[in-house]
């Protein structure tokens, strides 16, 4: 099993480059006080499937500017990858709402 890193993390989400920033996960998996580009995020971390999975309210008012990322931690533990499902609020449409991104660990 590998601990997802605590810190600041590069994120590459579609090709806008941010933070995603994992401030703590408590000990049922829950990201505490985290952000990503920024934004407050609330989700989850499953060490048993290398798997993160989080919400990213870009305005936490309008759910259409909501994004829900999976992601998985590379066998590297420094690097995950994923997709992410954006809504109209945030570039989405019906015909595209799945992109791509990654995030390294320094």
């Amino acid at each position: 099993m590998a601990a997802l890193s605590i810190g600041d993390w590069t994120l590459n989400g579609n090709g806008f480059q941010g933070k995603l920033v994992i401030n703590q996960i408590d000990p049922l998996g829950n990201l505490v006080n985290s952000t990503a580009f920024g934004n407050k995020i609330v989700g989850f971390w499953d060490e048993a499937s290398r798997k993160i999975t989080f919400v990213r309210a870009v305005t936490p008012t309008d759910p259409s500017s909501y994004q829900v990322y999976t992601g998985y931690l590379m066998s590297d533990n420094k690097m995950v990858a994923g997709y992410f499902e954006a809504f109209q609020g945030t570039g989405g449409s019906a015909k595209q709402s799945v992109f791509g991104w990654f995030a390294k660990f320094p």
